[in-house]
Order: C-alpha cells, then sequence, then structure tokens
C-alpha cells in the first residue's frame, strides 16, 4: 500500500495510534501475568523495556507518513495539505501522550 491518496494519509496516523494503543495495552497484560516487572533487561525491568520499544517503535511509524506528506505537498491544495497534515500531528501527539506513562514503568497489582 502507498500513502498517497488523501483518504489513506488523513487516516494513517490514527491507524498508528490506535495500533499503539491496543499493543501497549496488551503487551501491558501479558508482562503482568508472565512476571516480567521481576526480570531485568538492559537495567530496566523486561516489561518496561517492552512497551518502550514498542512504543517507540509506532512513534517512529511517523517518519513515513512525514516522508509522504513532504512529497505530495506540492499535488494538493493549501487546504488538503493542512488537514492532513493536522490530523496527523494530533494522531502523534495523541501517541506521545498516551505512551508516556511507559517511561514510568508500570507496576502490576
Amino acid at each position: 500500500m502507498t500513502l498517497r491518496s488523501f483518504p489513506t494519509l488523513l487516516l494513517a496516523g490514527f491507524v498508528v495510534w490506535s495500533s499503539s494503543l491496543v499493543v501497549l495495552y496488551a503487551l501491558s497484560s501479558l508482562g503482568c501475568a508472565r512476571g516480567w516487572p521481576d526480570d531485568t533487561l538492559a537495567g530496566l525491568d523486561l516489561l518496561t523495556a517492552v512497551l518502550g520499544a514498542a512504543w517507540v517503535a509506532h512513534v517512529a511509524l511517523f517518519l513515513p507518513i512525514g516522508i509522504a506528506l513532504a512529497r505530495l505537498r506540492r499535488r494538493w491544495t493549501r487546504s488538503e495539505f493542512a488537514s492532513v497534515a493536522m490530523a496527523n500531528a494530533l494522531a502523534l501527539a495523541a501517541t506521545i501522550w498516551t505512551g508516556l506513562p511507559v517511561l514510568a514503568g508500570l507496576s502490576c497489582a
């Protein structure tokens, strides 16, 4: 799939954000069930390391979206570009905001 069409790029960031939510939630549940906070990896508990890696990977997925936006900027009207850029900026901000608690470390109660 190429990131060329207006609807694809308009929704791409929010697809990444929703994927991030699902993956982080699933990994935190799995990690708590398997006892990952008791193990360590690179000085962090395993759960925090795995969640952090998943979160960084999702944030990194915005790079190809930004590259596609930069390449297609001249093909679209100013309002089309602005709406797609704003939607993806909001999705990036939401992805960062919802993943920030990973940095604090999670406790499995």
